[in-house]
C-alpha cells in the first residue's frame, strides 16, 4: 500500500490463516483503506466521508474491526482558517464489523456514543484543542486551585481515559459496552497484549498508566507505571476487573511499553513488559524489563 503523507498502522496477523492485515488513513480520499495480504494484496476503500483520527485495527479469525471516531484531520478546514485535527463534539464514534474478505457494503456499523477512540480496547477522550497547550488535555488534567484531581474525575468521569467494552451484536445490532475499572483507578492508556493471542480471547492486557499530577505542568501526557488487567477475574467490592500495577519511583516516566512472550511460555501472561524509562531528576534513560508475574 503506497502512502505518502498518509499514516499506515500496525500489521496485525490473522490467527489460524497467518494473513496480514493493515489499514491507512490519510487526509485527502479514499482517507481509510483497509489491506489484506495472503499471498496477493487486496485492497479496500471504506468510502468514509472523513478522515478519523484512529490508531489500531482489530482482527479475528473472520473479521476486521475498526473505528471511526470524531477526532478528525481535515485539510480543507485547515486551509479556510480551522484546526487541522479536530475533536468534532456533535459526532459520533462507529465500530465498524467488516467480514475479512468483504468490502465497503458489507460493513455493519454500531454507534457507541461521542468518543475519541485511539486504540482498540481503550478510549481516549478528545476536548477541542486550542492554541493553550492544557487544551489537550481533559478537564481534569488542568490545574485546579484547591481541587483535588480525585473530585475531578468523580465530577466528570467520560474524559478519563481507561479500558472499556463493547459487546457487538452482529445478528440484532445491539451494543452493550461498560467500563471495566471504574472510576477508581488511575488512566490508562496504549494498550497491548501477548501479540501471538491477537483475536483470540483474551485473559490479560497490560496499558501504561497515566500520572495526572506532572502531565498538565509537562504539556504531554506522562506515564508513571505499568498496569496488568484481568479480563476475567472480577472486583466485587469496585464492581470492576482486577488491576495490578506496576509504579516507578518519583519523577519517572515510561513510553513505547510492549510485551514480549516467553520463548516455549506455556500460558498467556508468561513474558516481560518492556519499555524506555526516563528519570527526570538524573536525566539518564534505561530500559526497564518487568515480569508478567511481577505485578
Amino acid at each position: 500500500m503506497e502512502h505518502g503523507t498518509d499514516h499506515l498502522l500496525p500489521i496485525r496477523r490473522v490467527p489460524g490463516t497467518g494473513e496480514l492485515v493493515t489499514m491507512r488513513i490519510a487526509a485527502t480520499k479514499p482517507f481509510v483503506e483497509v489491506g489484506v495480504i495472503s499471498g496477493i494484496i487486496h485492497k479496500l476503500d471504506l468510502k468514509l466521508d472523513r478522515c478519523p483520527l484512529c490508531h489500531e485495527i482489530g482482527v479475528t479469525n473472520r473479521y476486521i474491526v475498526f473505528m471511526d471516531c470524531p477526532l478528525t484531520v481535515d485539510v480543507n478546514r485547515f486551509i479556510r482558517g480551522g484546526q487541522l485535527i479536530k475533536y468534532e463534539s456533535e459526532g459520533n464514534t462507529k465500530i465498524g464489523i467488516m467480514p475479512r474478505n468483504g468490502d465497503a457494503g458489507s460493513i455493519q456499523w454500531f454507534k457507541v456514543g461521542v468518543w475519541g477512540c485511539g486504540a482498540l480496547a481503550s478510549v481516549i477522550p478528545g476536548p477541542d484543542q486550542g492554541s493553550k497547550k492544557l487544551e489537550w488535555f481533559p478537564t481534569k488534567f488542568k490545574p485546579g486551585p484547591g481541587k483535588p484531581i480525585e473530585d475531578a474525575i468523580l465530577e466528570d468521569p467520560l474524559l478519563f481515559p481507561r479500558p472499556y467494552e463493547w459487546r457487538l451484536n452482529v445478528q440484532t445490532g445491539d451494543v452493550k459496552q461498560r467500563n471495566l475499572t471504574g472510576p477508581n483507578h488511575f488512566p490508562m492508556e496504549f494498550p497491548m497484549i501477548n501479540g501471538a493471542f491477537t483475536g483470540l480471547k483474551n485473559k490479560y492486557g497490560y496499558t501504561q498508566v497515566g500520572h495526572c499530577d506532572s502531565s498538565p505542568a509537562s504539556g504531554m501526557g506522562r506515564f508513571g507505571g505499568l498496569a496488568k488487567v484481568y479480563f476475567e477475574e472480577e472486583n466485587n467490592e469496585e464492581v470492576s476487573i482486577k488491576v495490578d500495577y506496576h509504579m516507578f519511583e518519583k519523577n519517572t516516566y515510561c513510553s513505547g511499553a510492549a510485551f514480549v512472550p516467553k520463548e516455549g511460555g506455556a500460558e498467556e501472561d508468561d513474558g516481560w513488559i518492556i519499555t524506555f524509562v526516563h528519570h527526570e531528576d538524573t536525566s539518564i534513560p534505561e530500559l526497564s524489563q518487568t515480569s508478567s508475574f511481577g505485578f
